[in-house]
């Protein structure tokens, strides 16, 4: 059920990266969908959340504050270190990576 609300945002945020900036931006936003990222059990649905997270991590204008404000770095590494899902455990390695660079960036 979730994976086909998600999957039309995915597309729309992977072909506008204002759209992905805008909702970046949005703590009430950032917060929901991690709070949907760690609550669903559903592998489809926990790859496109965190290319979702991915997109808008890279979308935003302070990566960096990004990561430390939705305090983002504990689930994804979570999501990194313990899931049997090869395409999740690649998706938050992906994501992983990429906040690891952001935060040493700075």
């Amino acid at each position: 059920m979730l994976q086909n609300l998600h999957k039309p945002l995915l597309d729309m945020i992977s072909k506008s990266s204002d759209l992905a900036a805008a909702l970046s931006t949005s703590s009430l936003y950032i917060v929901s969908l991690v709070r949907k990222l760690t609550s669903t059990k559903e592998a489809i649905v926990i790859r496109s959340l965190l290319r979702i997270l991915q997109l808008l991590h890279a979308n935003n204008p302070s990566p960096r504050d990004f990561v430390i404000a939705n305090d983002i770095l504990p689930t994804v590494r979570k999501f990194a270190q313990t899931e049997n899902q090869v395409l999740v455990f690649q998706s938050a390695n992906r994501l992983l990576i990429d906040i690891e660079k952001s935060m040493s960036s700075a």
